[in-house]
């Protein structure tokens, strides 16, 4: 595959990002715009970020390059030999080596690290797990954070897992966007403390992406009738306390 040409790189951080890294990195050219749409706020923070999947550990370089130099980032891979590519002073790059399915294992790598600010689900791609780790670490993370899921066509691989239309992964997108949605409904849709914190999902090509609320959400519904004095119509409680 060609390097993106020099124009390309030049507009996106994130691909000058790509093309710096020592080790091999490998990602789908469409997913670059979408990383620096959600994640260009982080550039230069003290962010956390962990990546599920490590390789060669060259998408791991990518974000400490991109992200910048207060960064933390933190790989998750079940393969032990993962834990020696990157050396303990290697500028705040660290490899945990554990299941992401595994909730007791979660738990100590955020007892560790801290919640992230962003997670990037580039593991098994499998079904169960994504929806796993998702269930994990969604509902613990802050205002503002970010949640990125990709391959999601390779969660149709998987022989043990069959799945339909009607039954897949992208269904189980669908039981936050209910949830999402759930306020105003008149009880049609469910809303689930869990999800209460997500405030859009987006889907892109083999990819989704989680926004959590920078701050509650107002059901109010306003008119104004060409005054200036803005009048609330009608307001919904929210439905989780």
């Amino acid at each position: 595959m060609k390097r993106p040409n020099a124009a390309l790189a030049f507009m996106n951080p994130v691909v000058q990002s790509f093309l710096k890294v020592n080790k091999r990195v490998t990602k789908w050219e469409s997913y670059f715009d979408v990383y620096n749409q959600f994640l260009n706020k982080y550039v230069g923070t003290q962010v956390n970020l962990i990546e599920i999947g490590v390789c060669d550990g060259g998408s791991l370089e990518m974000w400490k390059a991109y992200l910048g130099s207060s960064s933390t980032i933190i790989g998750i891979d079940v393969d032990v030999n993962s834990a020696s590519i990157f050396q303990a002073s290697e500028h705040s790059i660290i490899v945990e080596i554990g299941d992401q399915a595994d909730h007791a294992f979660l738990s100590s790598v955020i007892d560790k690290h801290g919640i992230p600010n962003i997670v990037v689900d580039d593991g098994s791609h499998c079904r169960k797990d994504i929806w796993s780790t998702i269930q994990f670490f969604l509902p613990k993370m802050q205002p503002g954070s970010v949640y990125i899921v990709e391959d999601l066509h390779g969660s149709f691989w998987d022989p043990s897992d069959p799945q339909s239309i009607e039954d897949n992964t992208f269904a189980d997108f669908l039981k936050i966007v209910r949830s999402l949605n759930a306020p105003g409904s008149r009880g049609v849709l469910e809303a689930h403390k869990d999800w209460s914190s997500v405030y859009s999902v987006s889907f892109y090509w083999s990819m989704a992406v989680m926004e959590i609320k920078a701050s509650p959400t107002r059901y109010m519904c306003v008119s104004q009738d060409g005054s200036g004095i803005v009048k609330l119509v009608t307001s919904i409680p929210s439905l989780i306390e």
